[in-house]
């Protein structure tokens, strides 16, 4: 397992809250002032200059919502003794368990603008400042993301870029198990259609 996707968090947050949801997949039919306000109205101010890079992970199994991943988490950190601390995404974007097949969830850490809690290599914490998380609901090593997740991805991440000037180069993907491009994970197709 890598560095990007360990699931220890360093920080702790506080309380964690789910934020609001948001369909990018039918954005063609949303207004586009919503939905700048549901990604960028946060509760603190942007650190416009501080998000250098985008970290897509996978869920590696969990289905569901940011509701059943946070739930996840959390059992993971009882039984281990620590604070529960939920997710450690920024965004989670929901599979068909969900109900919402390919609705964008907007996480606590986001709205807070909140350091990521998903790298745990000491020396590595810097990844969780400069880095938004966002987690595809699935395992990129067992099973296709479907057609409405991908299309979330790809226009949250276009977003996110927009934004905060980030480029293609600084778009990592960190899903699957191994060092090697996952199977299920179209790559090539999402890496073409991001902002140069």
């Amino acid at each position: 397992m890598t560095a990007f996707s360990s699931i220890l968090m360093l920080l702790d947050p506080g309380p964690v809250h789910r934020g609001p949801s948001l369909a990018l997949s039918a954005m063609e039919q949303n207004d586009p002032a919503s939905i700048e306000d549901a990604l960028f109205n946060t509760n603190k101010p942007l650190r416009l200059d501080d998000w250098q890079y985008i970290i897509i992970h996978d869920s590696r199994g969990q289905s569901g919502s940011l509701e059943d991943l946070e739930q996840a988490w959390n059992r993971y950190y009882a039984d281990r003794g620590l604070a529960q601390r939920g997710a450690g995404y920024h965004f989670v974007i929901d599979d068909a368990a969900s109900g919402a097949d390919g609705r964008v969830e907007v996480c606590q850490r986001w709205q807070e603008q909140y350091p990521g809690g998903y790298i745990d290599t000491e020396g590595d914490d810097h990844w969780n400042r400069i880095a938004i998380g966002v987690c595809l609901m699935g395992d990129a090593d067992s099973r296709p993301f479907s057609h409405d997740q991908i299309e979330s991805v790809v226009r949250l991440t276009r977003e996110l870029q927009q934004k905060f000037g980030i480029p293609r180069e600084n778009v990592i993907v960190q899903v699957g198990q191994s060092e090697a491009p996952a199977l299920f994970f179209p790559e090539a197709e999402f890496r073409r259609r991001l902002v140069d």
